[in-house]
C-alpha cells in the first residue's frame, strides 16, 4: 500500500514535484505558470472544474486506478489551476467511478 503522505505537501516540494512532472509528461506545452504558491488539500471532487483533457481518456487506464484505488493504494493528487483540472484526468474519473463523488479528493491547487 502506498502511504498517503509521500505526495508533497510543503509547497517549495509541491512546486519541484510540479515543475518535474510537467517536463515529463508535457514537454510539448511548454511552461504552466509555477510561480503561483501551491498548496495540498482536500477538497470535494464535486467542487473541480473539469477541463479539457489532452490525449483523451483510456477507459483502461481509469479501470486500473479504480482497482489501485479499491485496494487502498493512495494515488498522487490531481493538479488544479484556479479551481480546473489540469493534471489528473484519469484519477478524477476513477474516484467518480467509485462512487466517491461526494467524498474529497487531494489535491494541487494554486492559491
Amino acid at each position: 500500500m502506498v502511504n498517503k503522505d509521500q505526495w508533497p505537501s510543503d509547497p517549495p516540494e509541491i512546486k519541484r514535484y510540479l515543475i518535474d512532472l510537467w517536463k515529463q509528461c508535457y514537454p510539448e506545452q511548454g511552461r504552466l505558470p509555477f510561480y503561483y504558491n501551491w498548496i495540498r488539500k482536500s477538497i470535494p471532487i464535486s467542487h473541480i472544474i473539469y477541463g479539457n483533457p489532452h490525449g483523451g481518456i483510456s477507459r483502461e487506464k481509469v479501470s486500473e486506478f479504480v482497482k489501485l484505488l479499491f485496494s487502498g493504494v493512495s494515488l498522487p493528487p490531481v493538479v488544479c489551476l484556479y479551481g480546473e483540472l489540469i493534471d489528473g484526468y484519469h484519477r478524477y474519473h476513477a474516484h467518480k467511478e467509485l462512487g466517491l463523488f461526494s467524498n474529497c479528493i487531494d489535491v494541487y491547487m494554486n492559491r
